[in-house]
């Protein structure tokens, strides 16, 4: 009884702190932790959840339910949107290893695994379809003010 009134009270605690956002301080919390952090292959998400003063498996469903996600698919999501970028802004320049190790992967094979299956097409063809669409762009706006 005693852990089940325990239980309740971080309940309470928790859902009681909303942000704007409308999630809950220790979510908002986990979101920016890793934000700051996915850049670095050495964060261990795994270690910092259970630091907190919670149930990492509450954690866990607390995140989801108010995410639709886990916290690392949080984390694996934010690495590839922001390797997806740096991709399309980088005109190949960057290696995709290194991009991918900038975006926090350790492994340039896993990164690529994980991209074609967020994007359906691997890094580097992304990075070139991304370019020729870019181009086309350019092209068809340096055209209709030449027709102007």
């Amino acid at each position: 009884a005693f852990l089940s009134g325990y239980g309740d009270i971080i309940s309470c605690y928790i859902s009681s702190g909303r942000g704007v956002s409308g999630r809950s301080e220790i979510v908002c919390e986990i979101e920016n932790s890793i934000t700051l952090n996915f850049s670095d292959s050495g964060f261990e998400l795994d270690k910092y959840l259970h630091s907190l003063p919670f149930s990492y498996d509450h954690l866990r469903k607390l995140f989801r339910k108010e995410t639709g996600i886990t916290p690392h698919q949080y984390l694996r999501d934010k690495r590839l949107r922001t390797a997806a970028a740096a991709l399309a802004n980088d005109c190949g320049k960057t290696s995709v290893d290194e991009i991918a190790r900038m975006c926090g992967f350790r492994e340039g094979l896993y990164f690529s695994r994980m991209f074609r299956k967020k994007y359906g097409v691997p890094p580097g063809k992304y990075r070139k379809m991304m370019n020729d669409s870019s181009e086309s762009r350019i092209t068809s706006n340096t055209s209709k003010i030449i027709l102007q």
